[in-house]
């Protein structure tokens, strides 16, 4: 449906150069409806760095404009946004409503946005009462994140006090795979990093297998009926 929202503007995302829909809606969710105080105003937008943004400096009042026209099509529509939706009810339990959890252990963090990782978090009755784990190799949803950027937020008040206190430790060890399925990981890795640079400090590092087995990698004829040998090979792990 957004693809389709997408069309009806397709004059003014032309003016935006290669941006497809996925990307506009990237920048819509990663970046000026991420920040758990709401949506970016326009001066707030301009003012972020290169690597922050998808676009130029000259093309985000097109994009926040848009972005206006997007939210008048989800209230015209009957649809919601997540992080419109996350800072709202963040809100509303600003305003009164009692934290409900205990503890909180949050997995593929990665694919969170920050208001929507601050709405979790608001649920608890005591900060820093949480376990955050990710990746940033694995993000499904794009989001601009890093976490660096996570740190930040907790520096500036996400979770308390408490938040600021909490370690980052890296998980270094292979657990799952062969040795021969890491050592591929690690130098697909290594050209990642070497052609586009590192996500953060934190992501700039390799795994070490733990496997006692060896393994193998093999690579499948594009051509030949794949289904029998994928499923022996996804067997093997």
């Amino acid at each position: 449906m957004f693809a389709l929202w997408c069309e009806r503007h397709r004059q003014v995302l032309r003016m935006l150069g290669d941006l497809d829909a996925q990307a506009l809606f990237e920048e819509f969710r990663g970046v000026i409806g991420a920040r758990p105080s709401g949506p970016l105003s326009l001066a707030d937008y301009l003012t972020l760095g290169t690597r922050q943004s998808l676009l130029t400096t000259e093309e985000r009042e097109l994009a926040h404009g848009l972005f206006q026209r997007y939210r008048a099509w989800l209230a015209e529509a009957a649809l919601h946004d997540s992080n419109l939706v996350a800072h709202e009810w963040r809100t509303q339990i600003a305003e009164g409503q009692t934290p409900i959890y205990d503890f909180v252990v949050i997995d593929e963090v990665q694919d969170l946005t920050p208001v929507q990782l601050a709405l979790v978090l608001a649920l608890l009755r005591t900060p820093g009462q949480f376990i955050l784990c990710g990746d940033s190799h694995q993000i499904v949803h794009p989001n601009f994140f890093s976490w660096a950027a996570l740190k930040n937020l907790f520096w500036e008040g996400l979770a308390g006090d408490a938040g600021q206190r909490q370690p980052l430790k890296l998980l270094q060890a292979n657990f799952r795979n062969t040795r021969a399925v890491t050592q591929l990981s690690n130098e697909l890795l290594t050209i990642k990093q070497a052609r586009f640079g590192s996500v953060d400090r934190e992501s700039n590092f390799l795994i070490r297998s733990t496997s006692a087995a060896a393994g193998e990698v093999r690579l499948l004829d594009a051509k030949e009926d794949r289904s029998e040998p994928s499923g022996r090979l996804a067997r093997r792990g």
